[in-house]
């Protein structure tokens, strides 16, 4: 086997040594900052206990913040949601209250 068949597959792509390709759907966001956040992001980096670069360090940063804050954000929702409901039913409620009592005037 010749250095090219090492290095690619059947198709063309390659392949061996590097990174495994990753498994999990990644979808891309454009994300603009002001250049005093940037420059943050970068320094932040150069302390090597965030991300290689700017954009892996924003992303870390990013997910943690979601870790620590969504459940909290999930429930409130889930609050908000229910009491739309229930507002939603009662008033369903009486409005079929309403129809029944003119039915039953006749």
């Amino acid at each position: 086997m010749d250095d090219f068949s090492l290095l690619h597959s059947a198709d063309g792509a390659r392949r061996g040594p590097g990174r495994p390709q990753n498994t999990v759907k990644a979808e891309q966001l454009t994300l603009s900052l002001p250049p005093a956040q940037r420059e943050l992001l970068e320094e932040l980096t150069l302390t090597g206990l965030f991300g290689k670069n700017a954009v892996e360090t924003a992303t870390l940063l990013l997910w943690q913040a979601l870790h620590e804050c969504a459940p909290q954000r999930l429930q409130q929702v889930r609050e908000f949601r229910a009491h739309q409901a229930a507002q939603q039913a009662g008033a369903l409620k009486n409005k079929l209250e309403k129809i029944n009592a003119i039915l039953n005037e006749e």
